[in-house]
């Protein structure tokens, strides 16, 4: 926190940057942070190479620049939910970078800064920073921190015995406004018929594999859109509540013909570490990680396998 804190008080114009593919947490992250930032006089825009995924319909897209604005080539970079330039999507550029994550797995490029992996979301970091700045949050500000503390939890559902400070930090949260059942309300509602009959398609097309161990889905012919809509919360909450299923893997096509791998685990295959592994710069958690490839995705899916099992 104090080296966070000293790169805020050194710089007064900033770039925030996510990683591709973002989700609630980072997306909810960016935003406030840009806020966060402004309430202390600072400069402060957010840039995501996107796609967003499920989340393409939300409103708020709109507040992200999709390419780096040439005037920006002087700003300092803080990455959030990440903590590296491979991560974002974009060519580094800057006067200086700094991180706040909560994954574990880092890559070549990767920055320090505001790490800690205990949390189960970056958007809890961003309220921390946000009490240590004597910051009071809005009530948006409270519904998108919520939003990244509800997608990295599933919804409370990945809370364990040791999470009694973040549910603490998640009601503060609730008296700032945010609301967890409109929260989840709101995800849910994200999703049209058409999404759901994929999402039924997806399903059918299941693979079982190492005895039932894991469950994969390849995607190479899916319509993209489609594929970015993907509710891969739901897929994966469903055959992970299947008895003897301990990891799945979700693989499609990219526009530019690369792979993109998305892994979730009940704890004994650790993902974020087979992630790693695969020397993509991919990254992750025990629980929840991804990376993208340029092997086509038979070749990824046969590759991924061996190191799975």
């Amino acid at each position: 926190m104090d080296e966070l804190l000293d790169f805020i008080d050194k710089h007064d114009e900033f770039v925030i940057l996510g990683h591709e593919y973002p989700d609630g947490d980072c997306v909810g992250s960016a935003l406030v942070l840009a806020e966060l930032l402004r309430d202390l006089g600072k400069t402060a825009d957010v840039a995501s190479a996107g796609p967003f995924e499920e989340m393409d319909s939300m409103t708020f897209q709109d507040e992200f620049y999709d390419e780096i604005d040439p005037t920006w080539q002087d700003r300092a970079v803080i990455f959030v939910d990440c903590a590296s330039f491979s991560r974002t999507g974009f060519e580094p550029f800057g006067s200086g970078s700094i991180a706040i994550d909560h994954h574990p797995t880092k890559s070549e490029d990767s920055v320090g800064g505001f790490i800690d992996t205990s949390s189960p979301s970056t958007t809890l970091l961003i309220a921390r920073l946000a009490e240590e700045l004597g910051l009071e949050l809005t009530k948006e500000d409270a519904e998108l921190l919520m939003l990244g503390f509800c997608t990295d939890t599933g919804c409370f559902r990945f809370l364990d015995g040791s999470s009694g400070e973040h549910i603490r930090v998640a009601a503060d949260l609730v008296d700032a406004g945010a609301s967890p059942n409109e929260t989840v309300m709101w995800l849910d509602s994200l999703f049209t018929l058409e999404d759901r009959m994929f999402l039924a398609k997806v399903m059918g097309e299941a693979r079982l594999e190492d005895g039932g161990r894991i469950v994969m889905f390849l995607l190479p012919d899916a319509d993209l859109e489609l594929s970015n809509r993907l509710d891969t919360e739901t897929l994966n909450r469903m055959f992970l509540g299947i008895e003897g299923v301990e990891a799945t893997v979700l693989m499609r096509v990219n526009t530019d013909g690369s792979t993109q791998v998305g892994m979730r685990s009940k704890g004994n295959i650790d993902v974020g570490k087979t992630a790693q592994e695969y020397g993509t710069g991919g990254g992750g958690h025990k629980k929840a990680a991804g990376f993208t490839t340029q092997e086509s995705i038979e070749d990824c899916a046969a590759k991924l396998l061996d190191l799975l099992v």
